[in-house]
């Protein structure tokens, strides 16, 4: 994915544990647990972001620098990881 400037939207359809981290850190630089119908949009670290989610009624959206979805990048239903990882360090 080359999408400079990203953000990743997480929105809930049951309550919904987030934690996001990237690499080098320790732990988790965002965590939350979100209510039904409830939205978060996530801006990664350096490029770099590890997305854990903690029930399957949850839609995952790449938005693009403008907050617009990113064709062909949404998620759902997990659980799962996604590791996002800019394109220079693949």
């Amino acid at each position: 994915m080359n999408v400079p400037g990203y953000r990743v939207a997480v929105s809930a359809a049951s309550t919904c544990w987030v934690g996001a981290t990237a690499p080098g850190l320790s732990g988790y630089f965002f965590t939350s647990t979100l209510a039904p119908g409830q939205r978060v949009v996530i801006t990664p670290r350096a490029g770099n972001l590890e997305l854990r989610l903690g029930i399957t009624a949850v839609t995952v959206t790449i938005l693009g620098k403008s907050g617009t979805p990113v064709p062909g990048w949404s998620f759902g239903p997990p659980p799962y990881t996604i590791d996002f990882v800019p394109e220079s360090a693949g």
